[in-house]
């Protein structure tokens, strides 16, 4: 619905603004809370992480590692000093909120986004979206490296990481006794928790209420076509903007392609040790940047047309 009744040219580049200009306020709500020290998350050592609206800090970095990628390609289709300044600043802000979040996920998600993105972009962008992220992970190794909160994503016998193996273990259990149907929508919390399916060994962690993995959540909550489904859109998503990166005669369209195409790779990429769609926010934030390619690929196809020479001569001949 929404790309049907959204045709016009500026549509593309409003809802990649609506979505850059969410991730912004949620980040600000986030660094209003850690100045003044309300709705924060005490982690191990008494470490700090802000999560705006959101009941967890990684649920804030779900979302700001969709929305940074598209602010970055905002900064890139930028026609103007001031609108260029005005999308600095948010990015500087969204980047800043989502490091306060201490996602681990939403880091490596964020950082191999903003990659992809910067593929897009060309050659200076990749340089400096690299020093940055290799700025930001150094001082992240130098403050917290040694910390309880990043040491226990290290410990495969006890850790983050053991338990993230033992759901996944229990996932594919599921999956084994549940082939073709899985167990439905939102029906994880109790097939794992109240079925039997949780392993006596992850014990500590008996409120999940999904896989922590976008492969197992599909298959569970839909079955293999539903997954067959997810892999078909984002095949048809990557494709579709690497043709406009190289058609498309616009740098505002190969931009916003590519913030498409970074917030999709870090949904894939976070959402393999965590949440990925079956969230209102994600999901729409997801259908968000499908119309975006899909209004960008049906006005490049337009462009083309138009241009062609044949075209213009037909048009020409025209009565």
């Amino acid at each position: 619905m929404m790309v049907a009744i959204s045709c016009d040219r500026q549509s593309p580049r409003s809802y990649a603004s609506s979505v850059a200009a969410a991730g912004t306020l949620a980040a600000l709500v986030g660094l209003y809370q850690y100045v003044t020290n309300q709705n924060i998350i005490t982690a191990e050592e008494g470490i700090r992480r802000i999560r705006a609206f959101y009941g967890s800090p990684n649920n804030l970095g779900l979302l700001l590692d969709r929305t940074v990628p598209l602010t970055l390609a905002l900064v890139a289709a930028s026609f103007g000093q001031a609108r260029r300044a005005i999308w600095l600043v948010a990015l500087a802000v969204s980047g800043f909120g989502l490091a306060l979040t201490l996602s681990l996920g939403a880091w490596i998600g964020v950082a191999v986004g903003l990659a992809v993105t910067a593929l897009f972009l060309g050659r200076r962008w990749v340089i400096v979206v690299v020093a940055a992220g290799a700025g930001a992970a150094a001082t992240a190794v130098a403050l917290l490296g040694r910390s309880e909160r990043f040491l226990g994503h290290l410990d495969l016998a006890e850790g983050t990481s053991f338990l993230r193996l033992q759901v996944w273990q229990s996932g594919l259990n599921m999956i084994r006794e549940h082939p073709l149907t899985g167990v439905g929508l939102d029906c994880f919390l109790h097939y794992y928790r109240d079925l039997g399916y949780m392993l006596p060994s992850a014990w500590r962690e008996p409120e999940l209420s999904h896989p922590h993995n976008w492969a197992l959540d599909f298959w569970l909550s839909l079955g293999p076509l539903g997954l067959a489904l997810l892999v078909a859109l984002c095949v048809w998503l990557t494709l579709t903007s690497v043709r406009l990166a190289r058609l498309a005669p616009d740098r505002a369209t190969v931009a916003l392609a590519g913030g498409v195409c970074g917030a999709t790779t870090a949904m894939l990429v976070h959402g393999s040790i965590d949440n990925s769609f079956f969230l209102p926010d994600l999901s729409v934030l997801f259908w968000v940047g499908f119309a975006i390619v899909r209004l960008l690929s049906s006005r490049s196809q337009t462009d083309c047309v138009t241009q062609h020479p044949s075209a213009r001569y037909e048009a020409d001949l025209a009565p």
